[in-house]
């Protein structure tokens, strides 16, 4: 950006000439291509590996999701048997 103002001012003040100004802001154009090019390669890439991040930390939180219920159900059942015998021996004695 900084270096189109500057051009425009060289064609402001009557250094250059439109053509001048033309040709250098065409060459500021191609070289800026690389640099988006590279901008959006780099983001489409940022992107995959954020999305195989996610897919990775989703798939381990249903992992660990499954393994707790599982302990809870099994802690639960445990619980419930261990009531049961505590009425059970309240009843007998």
């Amino acid at each position: 950006m900084e270096e189109r103002m500057r051009i425009l001012k060289l064609l402001e003040d009557g250094k250059i000439n439109a053509e001048e100004a033309a040709r250098l802001l065409e060459a500021l154009k191609e070289e800026e291509r690389p640099h988006k090019e590279s901008i959006i390669a780099i983001t489409k890439s940022v992107s995959d590996l954020l999305k195989g991040i996610s897919e990775t930390v989703s798939e381990a939180v249903k992992e660990k999701t499954k393994q707790t219920t599982e302990k809870v159900r099994e802690a639960a059942e445990k619980l419930k048997k261990t009531a049961e015998e505590v009425r059970e021996k309240t009843k007998k004695g």
